[in-house]
């Protein structure tokens, strides 16, 4: 079972890089001059990494918009007079 499971993740994250790919060639044509050949297993490597990266981007922008919700709390609270006590 747990092979099926992983096999799935791989076939998701390969879908989520494949929808990537044309956005990261252009990137690819300014900054190297020879194509790139990754074997498979390489591919479903950095595919991986890429979820796991973007994952976390989006973990990073929900902690700063509460931060940022926090911060607008604190300074009306400061503006009026509040007090924590």
């Amino acid at each position: 079972e747990s092979q099926t499971t992983d096999r799935g993740v791989e076939e998701e994250n390969d879908n989520s890089c494949k929808k990537e790919g044309p956005g990261m060639k252009r990137d690819e044509d300014r900054s190297i001059s020879a194509p790139l050949v990754l074997s498979q297993e390489r591919m479903e490597e950095v595919c991986r990494r890429l979820h796991s990266l973007q994952e976390q981007l989006k973990r990073l922008q929900t902690i700063e918009e509460e931060h940022h919700k926090l911060q607008e709390a604190l300074s009306k609270f400061s503006l009026e007079g509040g007090n924590f006590q």
